[in-house]
């Protein structure tokens, strides 16, 4: 699903001196503001496509973006049909949160009772969800968000085979946070195992990546309907 850019209408184009003097920010979190103000209402605002236009990667294009949100200035705001688009406000929305030794910006450091780094491969279990997930991977121990991000690549076993290197990698995460804010981990899991079914079906949507998940999930869903009224013999797609 794409996201939407909304903007607040002043009638010019320059960025006002309100975040351009706002000492709480990077000099790259301002940057970005302003390139994302550029765009035009109802953009398709993807934080892959703010990456691209300059020489920063995903990584530091991300943070940029997580620091525009902390100090109010970016705002994701959920819309009736569950969708979310981007707001970009001329002001920040909400008060300054109180920093500590640590900037944004910066690297942060993490206490190692905050967070544990799985250097093993080892079984984490999920008793929110019942399931667990097994490989060597990056989690934050007190984040059930991330151990369902976790979960949902790992699901991915049987329809990618280069499933494994996902668990690095911020931009597939971050489809997953995405996907998980739209449908739930639930019907995630049931997304995919459905996928999995139907992979060797002539006709069904192919889905081998959270992205493609994402952009073919009415697809996805109108074959499962499509299979439940015909009620074929010999396939089980119960339990979706």
């Amino acid at each position: 699903m794409k996201e939407k850019l909304k903007k607040d209408e002043v009638g010019f184009t320059q960025v006002k001196n309100t975040i351009l003097a706002d000492k709480n920010l990077s000099l790259k979190a301002k940057g970005l503001y302003g390139l994302i103000y550029s765009k035009p209402e109802n953009w398709d605002f993807a934080v892959e496509r703010l990456a691209k236009e300059s020489r920063d990667n995903f990584d530091g294009t991300n943070n940029a973006v997580k620091e525009l949100e902390t100090f109010g200035y970016l705002e994701r705001v959920k819309r009736p049909d569950g969708r979310k688009d981007w707001h970009i406000h001329i002001e920040p929305t909400r008060e300054k949160p109180k920093l500590g030794k640590t900037q944004v910006g910066k690297i942060q450091t993490i206490s190692n009772k905050e967070k544990r780094v799985i250097k093993k491969k080892k079984v984490i279990n999920n008793s929110e969800t019942g399931v667990s997930v097994v490989d060597k991977e990056i989690i934050d121990q007190n984040s059930p968000i991330e151990k369902q991000i976790a979960e949902i690549i790992f699901r991915f076993k049987n329809l990618n085979p280069i499933y494994k290197t996902w668990f690095t990698r911020n931009p597939v995460r971050e489809k997953c946070r995405t996907l998980l804010e739209e449908f739930g981990f639930i019907k995630i899991v049931n997304a995919i195992n459905f996928a999995e079914k139907i992979i060797a079906d002539k006709y069904a949507p192919t889905i081998t990546t959270p992205a493609e998940l994402e952009s073919k999930w009415g697809k996805l869903q109108a074959y499962y309907l499509k299979i439940k009224e015909q009620k074929p013999t010999g396939k089980n797609y119960d339990n979706e």
